[in-house]
């Protein structure tokens, strides 16, 4: 039974969304009941442009070299879906009792296709509830990565 709401914790309101439901498994030799978590992870996504360390910011009109620029999916929630779908995810195991549902919206750009894909390929999220927003870009952020691995944003 799936159960929506907002609860006071100390102060703060809190939204849940619990679905868990029993699913019913019966190897051979035994029968049990398993329980499969199901979590929604709702928010804003962001795909993370990330420079490699630098030494310093560029003044205005000058230039910085960096060795590399990655992408990658980010953004609080699906980075929180990621980590939360990939626990007790083991080699050849499929002993998963918990599924992280991604409710975001992404662009139809080449930036939302390789969020997506990334996400896809790693089999931790459950995609279903993703919506693509027609003729919208991704929201990007940039991610400077500076001496000692800080880090500064621009969105």
């Amino acid at each position: 039974m799936a159960e929506l709401g907002i609860r006071d914790e100390q102060g703060l309101h809190c939204m849940y969304l619990n679905v868990a439901q029993p699913i019913e498994t019966q190897p051979e030799t035994c029968t049990r009941t398993t329980t499969t978590t199901r979590v929604a992870f709702l928010g804003d996504a962001f795909v993370d442009v990330q420079t490699s360390p630098m030494t310093s910011l560029p003044a205005w009109d000058e230039d910085r070299v960096v060795s590399s620029v990655s992408v990658f999916p980010g953004g609080s929630v699906v980075n929180s879906a990621r980590h939360f779908g990939s626990l007790g995810r083991e080699e050849g195991s499929l002993a998963r009792h918990q599924e992280a549902h991604l409710c975001v919206t992404v662009g139809d750009d080449s930036l939302g296709t390789i969020m997506m894909d990334v996400i896809r390929r790693e089999e931790s999220v459950q995609l279903e509830h993703v919506a693509v927003a027609k003729n919208v870009p991704m929201s990007t952020c940039l991610v400077l990565v500076g001496p000692e691995g800080r880090r500064a944003f621009v969105r």
